[in-house]
């Protein structure tokens, strides 16, 4: 605990001196070296449960009240090897949760589009946005959950992902976000590996036509290109698809993959 409280000093000392006599001095080299200092950090701990704690520790000394991290999953029942983590208000989680509102959320959508942070003020994200989302947004401020600033942790080969931050204040402090970003990709790195190291993957072996279906896909073919490629019809390949998400009990062709390759059947 004790190396954890140094680590989080060092995160609010950064936030404190990276705008020196009104001038943006060093924040280059300030920011590496908190990567840096996170990074190995993170690679100490192994346990998710202290991995979230560190991430809700390092939001609060960076001036955000709130800070959500994980798949877009549904968390009522998250698929195996997936991870979601929050502290927001219980009150809107169970709301969230009782409307399905992973399947909609704005924040969730849109960060699977883009590649860079955005805020939740920023026209780009609010312009394409449909009436029921404009409502989300609406019904999270009544939660005090209005001011936040999202990072895309999408993974090819998994689950999409994204961290978000949230002001309870409304002030967005650029020198925090900066900081936020940096120390982001660390901690989702380990925190993906603990999570797919925990997770308990069927020990079915896929067939041979399973296993280059899989393959193909995550080289990023479609369907019909995976049929061309092996002479089969689009039907046929869906169905390899199908059941080997079966054999190793994944939730979505994303997770099949994923599991595929933890297990070694697919390079």
């Amino acid at each position: 605990m004790a190396s954890d409280q140094l680590l989080l000093t060092i995160v609010l000392y950064l936030c404190e001196q990276l705008c020196v006599g009104g001038r943006f001095v060093g924040a280059e080299r300030r920011s590496r070296d908190l990567v840096f200092a996170f990074h190995e950090r993170c690679e100490t701990t192994s346990n998710l449960d202290k991995l979230a704690s560190l991430l809700f520790e390092a939001a609060d000394m960076l001036g955000f009240r709130y800070a959500a991290c994980g798949a877009h999953v549904d968390p009522a029942s998250p698929p195996v090897g997936a991870f979601v983590w929050h502290n927001y208000p219980d009150e809107w989680i169970e709301r969230w949760k009782r409307r399905h509102y992973h399947r909609l959320d704005p924040v969730l959508r849109h960060a699977e589009t883009v590649k860079d942070a955005f805020s939740w003020d920023d026209p780009a994200f609010l312009a394409p946005l449909s009436e029921r989302q404009r409502r989300i947004l609406n019904e999270a401020r009544m939660f005090r959950l209005a001011r936040g600033y999202t990072i895309p942790l999408s993974h090819d080969t998994y689950f999409p992902a994204s961290c978000s931050f949230v002001s309870e204040s409304g002030d967005l402090d650029p020198h925090a976000l900066t900081i936020a970003r940096r120390i982001m990709a660390p901690l989702y790195s380990r925190a993906l590996l603990l999570a797919q190291n925990c997770a308990a993957p069927s020990n079915e072996r896929l067939s041979r036509r399973e296993r280059e279906c899989i393959k193909l896909k995550s080289e990023g073919a479609d369907d019909c290109e995976i049929a061309v490629a092996l002479n089969i019809s689009v039907s046929t390949v869906r169905r390899h698809i199908e059941q080997a998400k079966h054999r190793l009990a994944a939730k979505s062709r994303e997770h099949a993959i994923a599991l595929a390759i933890q297990t070694r059947q697919v390079a």
